[in-house]
């Protein structure tokens, strides 16, 4: 949700990597589990998702992990199972919740039509835009039409394309109409489309970032902000007996420039150097970047802090500029997203232990707002310890399955933590799995640091710190909800001993 490591799982091997018998001190209790869907905002167990992982239920019983249930394939109710005393671990992909709750809820949020759901077409919708803004002569500017669909209440891109600079008017053709990621799934509602459903296109220009006056660019500075748009309302009704593949449907809109916002923004926050230093984050260098997304309310509160492939007003990032730097103006039209309410996600990324890691909010904009001022909701979490030990660079643990520890934060409230184990191979390539947790401990199960037969692989640990009132974390709601904060702080990588 927050890390600069997507979810790569790699413990595929992990039943036949642990010892699963002959773990005597368990006892017997009722695990209730599922993948809940929720679709438009409201719960509905009947909508599934094809395609989904099993949920896998392991613990530890004498030292050594084994499963409980690795055989479901959407949850159910184990009766009067033998179950390890303590935690519980339910994995879901490369996700992991830790809990000494026997009932857990993963959340699967969906958005759009069921119909196109249940069955997913082919559907080209083909969109002439006219009314361009003459694009930006500026060296290397990018060029972009952006369409999102939206079905009650949520939009996502589906499609962009590069445009010429003299371009007046273009052609975009939608080929992809379903989203899925992290939790969040969307499909296009082009089949006999209701009213409420719509698209929204948008111009939008890449450009350096400049101060209040426009003549001072910051530092490996870009921004990508909406320059025209129109919204088409009131449903894509799709023309009887087509065929998947085909064009099915002819759309043509004028751009319109909308409202023109204006924001001034602090790039180095209020109280953010503070947070960085503490998780001895570098405050300045070419991996200190800040970054600031503003996008519209399309997920019921959900905090999003990466724009991805929902729809955006603005996002701009900067490597973070030394004190007294001034302040950087922010400048977008509201004519594609004019209507929901806006949310900022503002980031710091800095180095910590050699891995690129962030601190940030996600709060609401006010819709008056000339200037931003955002503050952090939670500091980084402690050094991080393996069995009471801090790590250092190049350590061998020889722990088949150490306990990793850290103090709370010494700003805000953490509501819970995300403990992020990355590991990487000899080429450099980097994949990772997370844990899930409301204490500021975990024990990891083995296979998390298993080596190869080279023993090539080396492991670091990214605590992140959550700040998120909302009830429920992690055992029924792992999504966050805004007002969000987050702060990380990773370990040196070292090495296992395990085969």
């Amino acid at each position: 949700m927050t890390s600069r490591f997507p979810l790569a799982p790699w413990l595929f091997g992990l039943a036949a990597a642990t010892v699963l018998v002959g773990c005597p001190g368990g006892s017997t209790a009722d695990i209730r589990f599922k993948q809940e869907f929720h679709f438009n905002g409201k719960s509905d167990d009947s909508f599934g998702v094809p395609g989904g992982v099993p949920i896998e239920i392991w613990g530890m019983v004498g030292g050594t992990f084994r499963t409980v249930d690795v055989k479901n394939r959407g949850g159910g109710l184990l009766q009067g199972v033998e179950v390890p005393e303590g935690k519980l671990y339910f994995r879901n992909g490369g996700r992991w919740i830790v809990t000494d709750a026997r009932e857990v809820v993963w959340h699967q949020h969906v958005w759009g039509r069921k119909d196109q759901a249940d069955t997913p077409q082919g559907t080209l919708v083909e969109t002439a835009m006219t009314g361009l803004a003459p694009w930006s002569r500026e060296e290397g500017a990018l060029h972009q039409l952006n369409v999102w669909a939206s079905g009650n209440g949520y939009a996502f891109p589906v499609d962009n394309q590069a445009i010429d600079a003299n371009a007046e008017s273009a052609t975009v053709t939608l080929r992809d109409l379903k989203f899925e990621t992290d939790g969040l799934n969307a499909y296009l509602p082009a089949l006999n489309g209701a009213a409420g459903d719509s698209l929204h296109l948008a111009q939008v220009l890449a450009t350096h970032l400049t101060d209040a006056s426009e003549t001072v660019a910051f530092e490996d500075s870009w921004s990508v902000a909406v320059l025209r748009g129109a919204i088409l309302k009131d449903g894509l009704a799709l023309p009887d007996g087509v065929r998947p593949g085909e064009p099915q449907l002819s759309l043509s809109a004028t751009l319109t420039p909308g409202n023109l916002r204006e924001l001034e923004v602090d790039l180095r926050g209020n109280g953010f150097d503070e947070v960085v230093a503490s998780a001895d984050g570098a405050l300045s260098g070419e991996h200190a970047v800040t970054r600031i997304l503003i996008r519209p309310d399309l997920l019921g509160g959900l905090a999003r802090t990466e724009a991805g492939s929902l729809p955006f007003a603005l996002s701009a990032s900067a490597r973070t500029p030394e004190p007294g730097a001034p302040t950087a103006r922010l400048t977008w039209s509201d004519a594609a997203t004019a209507g929901p309410a806006l949310h900022v996600a503002y980031g710091r990324m800095y180095l910590s232990q050699g891995l690129q890691v962030e601190a940030g909010t996600v709060t609401a904009l006010d819709p008056a707002a000339t200037t931003l001022d955002v503050a952090p909701l939670v500091g980084a979490p402690g050094v991080i310890h393996l069995d009471n030990a801090p790590i250092t660079e190049g350590m061998n643990v020889t722990s088949p399955s150490p306990l990793v520890s850290w103090s709370a934060p010494s700003v805000g409230t953490a509501h819970g933590y995300e403990v992020r184990i990355v590991r990487r191979n000899a080429t450099g390539e980097i994949r990772s799995e997370a844990l899930l947790t409301r204490e500021t401990q975990v024990r990891l199960p083995p296979a998390f640091l298993s080596q190869d037969a080279e023993k090539t692989f080396t492991f670091a640990i990214v605590v992140t710190a959550l700040h998120d009132a909302a009830e429920g974390f992690p055992e029924t709601r792992q999504q966050p909800k805004v007002p969000f904060g987050y702060a990380a702080r990773a370990t040196a990588f070292f090495t296992s001993g395990q085969q």
